[in-house]
């Protein structure tokens, strides 16, 4: 693996170890309350460098802009 840098290998280290995915947020680019629920059919959003990503039903992590995460994908909205 190659390095980022110290938050993003302490969340690889933390999910490689626990078998359980985990991110960090920027909370400066998050808007109003953050909510989880499971996202709606044909739900995706831009990933960072990746396009889009779907994430139909996936419990995702929403502010009031709109959904930045999810436990099942590997690379997040900015």
């Amino acid at each position: 693996m190659y390095h980022i840098n110290n938050i993003v290998e302490t969340n690889n280290l933390v999910s490689i170890s626990s078998g359980y995915s985990i991110g960090s947020y920027d909370v400066s680019c998050l808007s109003g309350n953050i909510t989880l629920h499971r996202a709606l059919d044909g739900a995706s959003y831009e990933g960072i460098g990746k396009g889009a990503i779907n994430i139909e039903h996936l419990p995702t992590l929403y502010d009031d802009i709109g959904a930045f995460g999810n436990p099942a994908v590997t690379v997040d909205a900015p």
